[in-house]
């Protein structure tokens, strides 16, 4: 059986997530919104589209063309936004029943952060959990919490190996 193109969307950052889904998914549409004009222009020689726009106030209808998103990937992007509960509400018009979201955000509830904080540091850092741009933070149960408030299936949340510190091939992606 041929296998249908599907539409994925999502924050794209230079667009190399979204460039990869192309290359092991011929035929996928993958439009990329990303709030960053510089970012934005990077990833318009990987995908399909690019929508230049704070996520929160994005209005896909007129992209989408009346079709569904078949995935919406959210990576390390929910803790970046102001309420991303009212995003989520607002992003479930861009899916169908059948459609998958993935979302990543980094776990405030690691051993390395809670010692910090025991110790009575919360320093803003340039990268990590603490990043300076986060204004949410999650644990495990509060992102389930959050996904189920605003009508989404947990279907499973599965944690990620963190790097080893100095490890910047894995941070790159780089395989």
């Amino acid at each position: 059986a041929s296998r249908r193109p599907r539409t994925s969307t999502g924050p794209c950052g230079a667009g190399a997530t979204g460039g990869l889904l192309k290359r092991k998914f011929p035929g996928t549409r993958v439009i990329g919104i990303e709030r960053n004009a510089r970012a934005a222009a990077l990833a318009r020689a990987h995908l399909d589209e690019v929508v230049c726009a704070d996520l929160a106030d994005v209005r896909l209808d007129e992209h989408l063309g009346g079709r569904p998103v078949g995935a919406l990937l959210l990576l390390d992007v929910l803790e970046h936004l102001a309420d991303p509960w009212r995003a989520l509400v607002a992003m479930r018009a861009w899916l169908a029943p059948t459609s998958r979201v993935i979302a990543s955000v980094p776990n405030v509830r690691n051993l390395r952060t809670l010692e910090h904080i025991a110790s009575g540091h919360f320093d803003y850092e340039a990268r990590g959990v603490l990043d300076v741009t986060h204004l949410r933070f999650f644990t495990r149960s509060t992102l389930r919490r959050m996904l189920e408030e605003t009508g989404y299936e947990v279907v499973a949340i599965e944690a990620l190996p963190h790097p080893a510190p100095g490890d910047r091939s894995v941070e790159r992606g780089a395989t």
